[in-house]
């Protein structure tokens, strides 16, 4: 068990968002035990995002810190300097050979954790082996975990809703995710927008650069429909926006597992990955694998509704 009350504490966990938002059932494990702070090193796009969850008092970005210079041999890097501040370091980062870790452990005063940042075993949710990183936290944790938007974008939030003429009632679909092979059929997100317009709702459609390649394809279905499009969005702003909404639908992708994260009911179907590993966390998700879906049920698009629909079911009725 790591004793860690009172102490100054860094979680070091670069790489994709959605890889990054596992670590927050650890974040607040840790925060739970009363450290004298919890600070969190990740990429520059996700800094001011992770800074509004009330776990983390302070999050740092890896490029300002020069954080690639820590696989080097510089016994006076700015990494270096930057993580002897803390009592404890936490690096769930890649490490092939150990080399890095043992370099942090001569070089720096306080204790150097170092985790691998994917289990090896496929039926381990990512979630729940960063918590065994630090063995006696507390556990269950609590879900969702609290975020706090910006001012000037609950603001803007409000802002771009006060804007739609049709309903409040807002379920956000992204089509896209970081790898194309993890994404459901275009036309199966279309049908959905459609089948969730006739049921009373508005569908938003949320690009980012993952979705490049369909923008156009999105855009023009969108104009034909009247749907909104959020576009290119800063993941505050993103945030502040889905905490406005009803419902989301997407792929095994970062904003699926941000959605999650805020509370909102949340429908992550995979066509690729293993949802043991990488489903969202919370009491109101759902996932669909369309591997298990029946042949008849094309691409899983019936069991997508019919689970969707429940979702903001349990959402309408709170």
């Amino acid at each position: 068990m790591h004793r860690l009350s009172g102490k100054k504490i860094v979680v070091v966990r670069t790489g994709a968002l959605g890889d990054v938002l596992m670590t927050l059932p650890l974040l607040q494990a840790v925060h739970s035990v009363q450290p004298e702070c919890l600070h969190v090193v990740v990429e520059a796009r996700q800094k001011a995002l992770m800074e509004g969850f009330d776990c983390i008092d302070r999050a740092f970005a890896a490029d300002d810190l020069q954080w690639w210079r820590v696989y080097g041999d510089d016994t006076d890097s700015l990494p270096l300097r930057f993580l002897s501040d803390y009592d404890c370091v936490v690096a769930l980062i890649q490490d092939h050979g150990g080399t890095v870790a043992d370099r942090l452990r001569q070089r720096l005063p306080g204790e150097v954790i170092f985790r691998p940042p994917f289990p090896h075993r496929p039926d381990k949710h990512v979630s729940g082996y960063y918590l065994e990183t630090l063995l006696g936290l507390p556990s269950p944790f609590s879900w969702p975990p609290g975020w706090k938007a910006p001012d000037e974008e609950v603001r803007e939030a409000k802002r771009v809703l006060a804007c739609l003429s049709s309903s409040p009632r807002i379920c956000v679909l992204q089509p896209g995710s970081g790898g194309v092979s993890k994404n459901w059929p275009l036309k199966r997100f279309r049908e959905q927008a459609d089948w969730l317009n006739s049921q009373g709702m508005l569908p938003v459609f949320l690009l980012g650069p993952a979705e490049v390649a369909i923008s156009e394809t999105v855009h023009a279905f969108c104009r034909e429909r009247r749907f909104p499009v959020w576009e290119n969005l800063s993941l505050t702003r993103c945030a502040a926006l889905l905490c406005q909404s009803e419902g989301f639908l997407g792929n095994d992708a970062g904003v699926t597992h941000l959605a999650a994260a805020l509370g909102l009911p949340t429908l992550a179907v995979f066509v690729k990955t293993e949802p043991k590993m990488w489903r969202p966390l919370g009491a109101h998700t759902g996932v669909v694998d369309i591997r298990k879906t029946s042949e008849a049920d094309q691409d899983g698009a019936g069991e997508v509704s019919r689970e969707l629909g429940r979702l903001l079911s349990i959402r309408t009725r709170h």
